[in-house]
C-alpha cells in the first residue's frame, strides 16, 4: 500500500514539474516578445526629429502640364501665377525613418521633358496587400522597420507655377490647396482634404474619406468620393458627382447637375440648370432651381421651393414642395409617404400606395391614384381626378371645370365653387358630402343603395325621385351647365 502511495506521489510530482517548466518557458517567451516589441517602439522615440528645408526654381518653356506625385501625408499648396517658371519650397520635420521612407530624405525630384514636368518624392514605403498586412507588420516590427517608427511632425510643399498649365496630383493622406489654375486640374487623393479655388477649365477629383471644397470654377466638375463633406459654389459648367455616404452642398451653379449619393444628403441652391439625383436614404433640399429636378430616392426626404419642375420616383420618401411657378409637370411615383404641395402653377400627377397628400393652391390639373391613404386639398383651379380604393378625400375650394373622385371605401367631401362642367363621384362603401350650387346643374343623377340622400333642391330641379327600403335615386334637370353623377353603393349622400 505504501509503495502505491509513493508511486502516485512520484507521478504527481513529475506532472507538477512538467507544468511548472512549461508555464515558466511560456512566461519567458512572452517576456521576450514584450521586450522586443517595447524595444522596437522605444527605438522610434530614440530617433531625433530632423528638419529638412529646401527649394528650387525651374524654367518652363514649352511645358503644358505639371504632374506631382509620391506625396503621403503632405500639406500641399499650389498657386498659379503670371510667371513662366515654377518654384517650390519643401519643409519637413520628421525622424530619420519617416524622412527616408516617406520623403526620400526630403529631396523633391523632377523630370522635365518637352510636354510635362514631374515632381515627386522617392518613397521607399509600400502599403502591401490586405492578405499580408499582418505578417508584414510583424516582420517589420522585429526588424525595427515599422510605420510606428515613422514620426512626422510637419510636412509642407509649396509650389508656384504658371497658371495656364494643366495640373495633375496623385497623393495619399494629404491636404491639398490649389488656386488660380487655368488649365485642367486632375486630383487623386485619399483620406485628406481637397480645396480648389479659381480654376479656368475642367476639374476632376477622386478623393475618398476626405472633404472637398471647390469654388469659382469655370469648367465642368467630376467628383468621385465617399464618406465626405463636399461644398461646391460659383461654377460655370456641369457638375457630375458620385459620392455615397456624403453631405453635399451646391450653390450658384450655371449648368446641369448629376448626383449619385447613398445614405447622405444634398442641398442645392441658386442653380441654373436641371438636376438629376439618384440614391437611397438621403435627405434632399432644393431652392431656387431654374430647371427641372429629377429624383430617384428611397427611404429619404425631399424639400423643394422656387423650382421650375419636379419629378420624383421613390418609396418611403416624404415630399414637401412649394412655389413651382412654371407650368411644367410635377410627377410623383411613391409608396408609403407624405406629400405636401403648395403654390404649384402646372399640372400634378401622383401615383402610389399608402399616401398622405396635402395640396394647396394648385393652378394646373391634378390626377391622383393611391390605393390607400388620405387627401386634403384647398384651392384647386384645374381639373381634378382621384382614383383609389381605401381613401379619405377632402377637397375645398375647387374652381376647375371637371371633378372626378372614386374610391371603394372611405369618405368623400367636396366643396365646388364657380362654374363646373362635370362632376362624377362614386364611393362603394362610404359617405359622400357635396357642397355645390344646385343652380349650376344641367343634368344630374344621384343614387345610393342601403343609404339616404339629403338635399334642399327646389322642386323644379327634381325630374324624378325613387325611394324605397333598398335604394334612393334622384334625377335632376336644370338650366345650368354642369353634368352631375353621384353614386354610393353603401352609404349616404349629403348635398348642401
Amino acid at each position: 500500500m505504501k509503495n502505491r502511495i509513493d508511486r502516485a506521489e512520484s507521478r504527481s510530482h513529475h506532472i507538477f514539474q512538467k507544468n511548472f517548466f512549461n508555464q515558466t518557458a511560456m512566461k519567458i517567451n512572452l517576456s521576450s516578445v514584450i521586450t522586443l516589441v517595447f524595444f522596437a517602439f522605444t527605438s522610434a522615440k530614440a530617433q531625433e526629429i530632423i528638419t529638412v528645408q529646401n527649394g528650387d526654381t525651374i524654367e518652363l518653356d514649352s511645358v503644358k502640364q505639371v504632374y506631382i506625385y509620391g506625396l503621403k501625408g503632405v500639406n500641399l499648396t499650389v498657386s498659379g501665377t503670371d510667371s513662366k517658371e515654377l518654384s517650390y519650397k519643401v519643409f519637413i520635420r520628421a525622424n530619420e525613418d519617416a524622412m527616408l521612407r516617406n520623403f526620400g530624405g526630403g529631396r523633391l525630384h523632377n523630370n522635365l521633358n518637352a510636354q510635362a514636368l514631374e515632381l515627386f518624392f522617392k518613397s521607399t514605403d509600400s502599403e502591401g496587400n490586405s492578405s499580408s498586412k499582418g505578417r508584414t507588420w510583424i516582420k517589420d516590427l522585429f526588424s525595427g522597420n515599422t510605420i510606428q517608427n515613422q514620426i512626422v511632425k510637419e510636412a509642407r510643399l509649396e509650389i508656384s507655377l504658371p497658371k495656364a498649365l494643366a495640373l495633375k496630383v496623385n497623393s495619399r493622406y494629404s491636404n491639398l490647396t490649389i488656386s488660380s489654375i487655368m488649365g485642367e486640374v486632375d486630383v487623386k487623393n485619399k483620406s485628406g482634404s481637397v480645396k480648389i479655388e479659381e480654376a479656368g477649365s475642367n476639374v476632376v477629383i477622386d478623393n475618398d474619406y476626405g472633404d472637398n471644397d471647390l469654388s469659382k470654377i469655370n469648367g465642368n466638375i467630376t467628383l468621385n468620393s465617399r464618406s465626405a463633406n463636399t461644398e461646391i459654389k460659383s461654377v460655370v459648367g456641369n457638375v457630375d458627382i458620385n459620392s455615397n455616404y456624403s453631405e453635399l452642398r451646391l450653390t450658384d451653379i450655371k449648368g446641369t447637375i448629376n448626383v449619385t449619393n447613398k445614405s447622405g444628403g444634398l442641398r442645392a441652391e441658386n442653380i441654373e440648370g436641371d438636376i438629376d439625383f439618384r440614391g437611397n436614404y438621403s435627405k434632399l433640399i432644393f431652392k431656387k432651381i431654374d430647371g427641372m429636378v429629377n429624383v430617384e430616392n428611397t427611404s429619404g426626404s425631399v424639400e423643394a421651393e422656387f423650382i421650375h419642375g419636379l419629378r420624383i420616383k421613390g418609396s418611403y420618401t416624404n415630399i414637401t414642395a412649394s412655389d413651382i411657378l412654371e407650368t411644367r409637370l410635377v410627377t410623383i411615383d411613391s409608396k408609403s409617404a407624405k406629400v405636401n404641395l403648395k403654390r404649384i402653377a402646372g399640372p400634378i400627377t401622383i401615383d402610389g400606395t399608402y399616401l398622405e397628400i396635402d395640396l394647396e393652391k394648385i393652378g394646373g390639373d391634378v390626377r391622383i391614384y393611391t390605393k390607400s391613404g388620405s387627401l386634403n386639398a384647398l384651392d384647386l383651379q384645374g381639373n381634378f381626378t382621384i382614383d383609389g380604393e381605401y381613401n379619405k378625400v377632402d377637397v375645398r375650394g375647387f374652381s376647375g371645370k371637371n371633378f372626378e373622385a372614386e374610391t371603394r371605401s372611405g369618405s368623400i367631401r367636396a366643396e365646388l365653387e364657380g362654374i363646373t362642367e362635370q362632376v362624377r363621384i362614386r364611393n362603394e362603401h362610404g359617405s359622400i358630402d357635396l357642397k355645390m350650387n344646385a343652380n349650376a346643374v344641367k343634368t344630374g343623377r344621384l343614387i345610393t343603395n342601403n343609404g339616404t340622400i339629403s338635399h334642399s333642391f327646389d322642386k323644379s330641379l327634381i325630374k324624378r325621385e325613387i325611394k324605397n327600403e333598398t335604394m334612393h335615386e334622384i334625377e335632376l334637370a336644370g338650366t345650368g351647365s354642369a353634368s352631375v353623377e353621384i353614386r354610393c353603393d353603401s352609404g349616404s349622400i349629403d348635398w348642401k
